[in-house]
Parts: C-alpha cells; structure tokens; sequence
C-alpha cells in the first residue's frame, strides 16, 4: 500500500496541466479508493480529454462531498527546479508541480479514505479545468448526487487550517468601441484608448464609493479589489487614431455582495451610457465568492479536529460553486499557497500525513 507521500508523487507523475488529459489520473484514484468500497459512478467531459468524475461509496444521510482539482498550472522551466518537477520524494517532502495545487491535498484525502471507518454516504468529486475555466464545477452542480450533498470539504493547500470564507474571483473583459480617424485630424474620429481610460476612470469612482469601502469582519481590513490587469489595442499604424480597444478587469469581491458580478456589468453600461462611450462588458470567468457561517456543523467538526479557528483567504476555490446550493462549505488541506504556481513547488511530508490523518478524523466524526 502506498504511503501518502508515495501518493502524491504517482499523481504528480501523471501530467494534468490544461489542457493535458485527465482520464490516467481519475483511474488512478479509482484504483487507490476501490478497496475501500468506492466506484465511479458518473464521469464527464467539458472539453476534448478534460475529463471528471465522481467516486462514490453508498452510505447513510446526505453526502458528504470532498471535493480536488486534478489540473495544475503549466511547468515552466524544468532548468529552474532544484527537485524533479515530475515528481521526486527528497529532503522530508514531496516535490513537482501539483505537490500542493492540488495534488498534496488529493493525495491527503485518498489516504483517508481508504482507512476511514464510516457509515456516511461519501462521494469524492475530482473535477479537472479549476485553474482556468471552473467548468467542471459548474459542470457537477447538475448531478444529483452532488446536489444532494450538504457538506463540502474543498481540498487546497491551507496549511491544514479550515477556511469557511474567501472573496470571489471574475475577469471581465471591457471592450470600447471609437471611430477611426488620421492623427493629423483627431476630431474627425473618436479615440478608442482615450474613451476607454475615461470608462475606466468612471468605474474606480464607482468602485471606490460603493463595494471598495464595504468590509467584513472575517477579512479585517482586506477589501474587495478591482484593477486593471490587461489591456489591448488592434491598431493598423501608429498615425491613425483606433476605433476600437479593450480592458480586462479582475474583480474580487468580498462575500456578501448581492450578484457582484452582474452589478459591475451594470455599473459599466451604466458610467458608459451616461459619459456617451460606446462600451459592452463580458464575464469571461467568474468564482463566487465563499462565506459558511461559523456555527455551522462542519465549520466545528474541523475546528475540534485541527484546533485552529476557521478562517479567510483572499483567493477562490471551488467552494463558492458548492456554497451556491446553501451547502456548509469549508476548504482545507496540506500545503501552502505560497508554494503554488511556482518552480520548486513542495509539500512536506509531515502535512500531508498530518492532513491525511485530520481528514480521516473529521470524515469519521460527521459520519
């Protein structure tokens, strides 16, 4: 039988950065789980080889739905690693891309539930584009078995720490349309670049005002954040003014915002309509925001389980999908964030046997 360590590098040995195919890497599982009473009983695809599944052992009550991402990021630069970024167990920890994005607290998860002894109905989504599109979530949220779920543990790497909150996550691309025109006679057309930056402008205003002041008391003084991160300007020669230019915005809202996604929408055809800019907005990508109430029955079993109080981050996961349907929602796992997406990405050994056995007493204590 293989050791979580040993775990995690076979799964950090099956390549699974988008759009590398996921199919090996749910076999994988499988094959670990099936001793242990679990089957797949649903997989799907949302793109051609991104693959996603659901393991499930039958069991008693609503399930209990633990949740991983088996994407990772691409590698990079194999010069730049000082450990297999393949997968190398050295130096008391595991090291290769996915060692703690996703595939530690993966790992973490398998080990404990191939030994936990329960009576709860169990189901393991292992869903495969969450670095880039969240489609497999939204994906899974139609499946009965998922909808029927009332709690959700959402593996990442929190340092085995509970986290019953984060902020949201979307990526609104902004296109202003102009008039082109000579740069020699400018007010013959309408700049593109110039009604853009006066947009922009109109909606740090709106921003500032309104959600950028907004706090909560599980973020301290972490707000919700809107910034340009991208823009983009066709243009045939540098003498002719451009009709047409674009912006992207990431957007991270802090929770509690009512459809913050759909109200920045509205905030640009708003501050467009009224400046007279010729502007559409698009969300290309959006997370929801997470925020489980502290009193809730899984926020307390895995504070009793690790000692630490629940807490915030100000990324996103999968969760804020699973908290959509009222579902208590926590993420957890081994691991550090700050090791992610990055050349010499690791996770300890001691986490992920730690994380391991925290899972398979929290799993064992809500059956």
């Amino acid at each position: 039988m293989l050791t979580v360590a040993e775990l995690c590098e076979a799964l950090i040995r099956i390549p699974t950065a988008d759009p590398a195919p996921t199919g090996a890497a749910i076999a994988c599982c499988a094959e670990v789980l099936a001793p242990a009473g679990f089957r797949v009983t649903h997989t799907f695809a949302t793109a051609p080889g991104i693959a996603h599944a659901l393991l499930e052992r039958p069991g008693d009550g609503p399930p209990l739905l633990i949740d991983a991402h088996l994407d990772t990021v691409p590698l990079g630069d194999p010069a730049r690693w000082t450990h297999d970024p393949h997968g190398e167990i050295a130096a008391g920890a595991v090291w290769g891309r996915g060692a703690v994005d996703d595939k530690g607290p993966l790992a973490a998860a398998l080990a404990a539930l191939r030994e936990v002894r329960t009576s709860r109905h169990l189901v393991l989504s292992l869903l495969g584009d969450e670095e880039l599109h969240m489609h497999g979530v939204k994906a899974a949220l139609d499946h009965p078995i998922v909808r029927a779920a009332t709690q959700v543990i959402a593996l990442e790497p929190t340092e085995n720490a509970p986290i019953r909150a984060h902020k949201g996550n979307a990526r609104v691309r902004v296109d202003v349309r102009g008039k082109a025109a000579h740069s020699s006679r400018p007010w013959e057309g309408v700049n593109a670049i110039t009604e853009k930056w006066r947009l922009l402008a109109a909606l740090e205003a709106w921003f500032a005002a309104g959600e950028g002041c907004r706090r909560l008391p599980e973020f301290g003084d972490d707000p919700s954040t809107l910034v340009v991160t991208r823009e983009q300007t066709p243009n045939t020669a540098y003498n002719i003014i451009p009709e047409d230019s674009s912006a992207w915005l990431n957007y991270r809202p802090l929770p509690g915002a009512d459809a913050p996604f759909d109200a920045l929408r509205s905030a640009v055809a708003a501050c467009a309509g009224r400046l007279g800019i010729a502007a559409a907005a698009a969300v290309e990508f959006a997370n929801p925001p997470l925020l489980t109430p502290a009193d809730a029955p899984l926020v307390r079993a895995l504070e009793a389980a690790t000692g630490a109080p629940a807490g915030a981050v100000p990324y996103g996961t999968h969760g804020g999908y699973f908290a959509l349907g009222g579902r208590e929602t926590v993420v957890f796992g081994p691991g550090t964030i700050a090791q992610a997406h990055r050349e010499d990405e690791h996770c300890p050994i001691s986490e992920l046997e730690r994380g391991a056995a925290l899972l398979a007493s929290i799993v064992a204590a809500l059956g």
